[in-house]
C-alpha cells in the first residue's frame, strides 16, 4: 500500500492506527480507524442504549452498521473483516520505508539523543522537537491483538479498550513491544530505538 496524506493526516491525528494481529500463526500489519480495533461493541452499545444515549432504532443501526457488520471480531472473521474498505493491509517493510521518511539520518540521531537527555536527566524538548516526537509516534502501533494466545493490549492510554475483551482474553493497557516479533519491528533504526519515543 501507498502511504498516502490521508492516511498519514489521519495517523497524526489520532482518527486511524496501526495494530499488529497475529491470527493463525501468521502477521498482520493493519490500519484502520481507532475506534474498530476493539473486539466487541456490544457492550459498549448496550451500555449506550441503557443510558437513554442512543435509542433502539440506532442500536440496531450501530449493531448492523460498525465496523462494515463485524460486530464483534473473531478468529473466525478475522480474514473477512481485513477485506472491508477501511482497512489497509501493509508489512514491515512498508512501514518501514514510511516511518524513515521526514527525517535525515543525522536529525534522527539528534532527536534521539534530546530524547534520551529528557527521559534521563528531564531536560526540557522545545516545541519543535515535541511536535516531530509525536509524528514519529503516531507512525508506531498501538494496538495489538493476538487471536491465537488470546491477548489484546493497547498504548491509547486516554481510553479503556481492553473492557470490551472477552472475560476468556487477557486484556491490558499496557506496552506490548515485547510481543513483537524481532523480524517484525521497523522502529528501530540504526540503532535507535524509537520506541521509546512513546514515554515522552
Amino acid at each position: 500500500m501507498i502511504f498516502d496524506k490521508s492516511i498519514d493526516s489521519d495517523l497524526w491525528n489520532g482518527e486511524r492506527s496501526i495494530c499488529l494481529f497475529i491470527h493463525d500463526g501468521g502477521v498482520y500489519w493493519v490500519i484502520d480507524y481507532k475506534e474498530h480495533f476493539c473486539i466487541d461493541a456490544e457492550p459498549e452499545l448496550k451500555a449506550n442504549l441503557e443510558n437513554g444515549r442512543i435509542n433502539e432504532e440506532q442500536f440496531s443501526c450501530y449493531c448492523r452498521d460498525f465496523r462494515y457488520g463485524f460486530l464483534q471480531l473473531t478468529a473466525d472473521n478475522f480474514l473477512d473483516y481485513i477485506k472491508v474498505k477501511s482497512v489497509a493491509i501493509t508489512s514491515k517493510q512498508e512501514l518501514a520505508a514510511y516511518f524513515n521518511t521526514g527525517l535525515t539520518l543525522a536529525e534522527k540521531k539528534a532527536l534521539y539523543n534530546k530524547v534520551e537527555n529528557h527521559l534521563i536527566f528531564g531536560t526540557t524538548l522545545s516545541s519543535d522537537d515535541f511536535r516531530l516526537v509525536n509524528q514519529i509516534v503516531s507512525k508506531l502501533p498501538i494496538f495489538y491483538m493476538n487471536f491465537d494466545r488470546k491477548i489484546y493490549m493497547h498504548m491509547d492510554w486516554d481510553r479503556s479498550h481492553e473492557v470490551l475483551a472477552p472475560n476468556n482474553w487477557k486484556a491490558k493497557s499496557a506496552d506490548f513491544s515485547w510481543f513483537i516479533p524481532a523480524d517484525e519491528v521497523y522502529w528501530d533504526s540504526d540503532g535507535l530505538n524509537l520506541w521509546k519515543f512513546n514515554y515522552i
